[in-house]
């Protein structure tokens, strides 16, 4: 098998291992419209308020905040989706970005679909194209490549500074929905995945018996996956393929950076460290760009899991200002 027919052959393995696992994800060339609402000058930094749509005549509408530092002509971006969670966004976060000289830019994925089990396929994506029962997991990542084109138009055109690298940065469902929106939407540079778990960075295969299996994760959110990998059959097959190292591997050789901690059990920290070791292969040429940093502490994403990730970007940058 040539290159080109290697290639081929994994990129329709990825899309097949995202299909039954996560389902399709919504058409990534919908036209957008940005609307800046609101600029303000703070302490360190300059806030930028836009309001995204996807679609016409009338689409789903998100907001879309970005702390730009003050006075860069260039600057690493990391955009996240988890606002809906201010005890992850918050003022650390942005501390941890700005202090290195990170831009950090943030979005409530949940303007995009609903989080709740209880109510399947709801929420404004799910409204404006209602022919796929859309996988919340699938819609949030979709967002991110959706914000993702938005800040690299609005950036270049009125923030006054140009993107040095865009990365995507997750915490548990919002670390899931990173890593899938990295390994389909070519224009983010890079992911940070943090305690993301069953789903996300972490192996399916040989979990111990505290950490969260696939069966439980489709019993304890349904609308995360796709109707298919809701079937025992099924995870079993994904199971025995180890499905999200066919999407991860995709991310190569672009920049993946998984923070886990040791102690978090239900995120099966085993399993991210193997996730890793296996990845390697694919990064054989820029190994610096895939990190995988264990601590103590728990499921919560601290400060100092910020400042490794905006570190993290600014590596990245200064690689590529080097």
């Amino acid at each position: 098998m040539n290159g080109m027919d290697n290639s081929w052959a994994q990129a329709m393995a990825q899309q097949a291992a995202i299909e039954a696992f996560y389902g399709p994800l919504p058409a990534a060339n919908v036209d957008l419209h940005v609307e800046l609402t609101q600029t303000q000058h703070r302490p360190g930094y300059t806030l930028f308020c836009w309001q995204v749509q996807a679609g016409k005549p009338v689409g789903p509408r998100w907001a879309l905040r970005l702390a730009w530092p003050r006075g860069a002509q260039s600057a690493p971006v990391l955009l996240s989706p988890d606002a809906c969670w201010p005890h992850v966004v918050g003022a650390a976060a942005l501390r941890q970005c700005l202090r290195l000289r990170v831009a950090l830019a943030w979005v409530d994925r949940t303007q995009w679909a609903s989080d709740d089990a209880r109510s399947l396929h709801l929420g404004p994506v799910h409204r404006q194209w209602p022919e796929q029962p859309w996988s919340a997991i699938a819609v949030w990542a979709w967002g991110l490549g959706q914000s993702s084109r938005a800040l690299r138009q609005e950036i270049g055109q009125g923030v006054g500074g140009q993107i040095a690298r865009l990365g995507v940065v997750g915490h548990s469902r919002g670390g899931k929905a990173a890593l899938l929106a990295a390994s389909v939407y070519s224009q983010i540079d890079a992911v940070v995945a943090h305690n993301s778990g069953t789903g996300g960075a972490s192996s399916l295969q040989n979990p111990p018996a505290q950490a969260e299996t696939l069966a439980q994760l489709g019993a304890a959110f349904p609308h995360w996956l796709s109707a298919q990998a809701l079937r025992p059959s099924v995870q079993q097959s994904l199971i025995e393929a180890d499905a999200p190292y066919a999407w991860l591997r995709a991310i190569a050789p672009r920049g993946l950076c998984v923070l886990q901690a040791l102690d978090d059990l239900w995120a099966h920290p085993e399993g991210s460290r193997r996730m890793v070791e296996r990845l390697r292969p694919h990064w054989q040429a820029t190994p610096w760009r895939l990190h995988l940093r264990q601590r103590s502490g728990g499921h919560a994403m601290g400060a100092d899991d910020w400042r490794e990730a905006a570190q993290f970007m600014r590596r990245l940058a200064d690689e590529s200002q080097g």
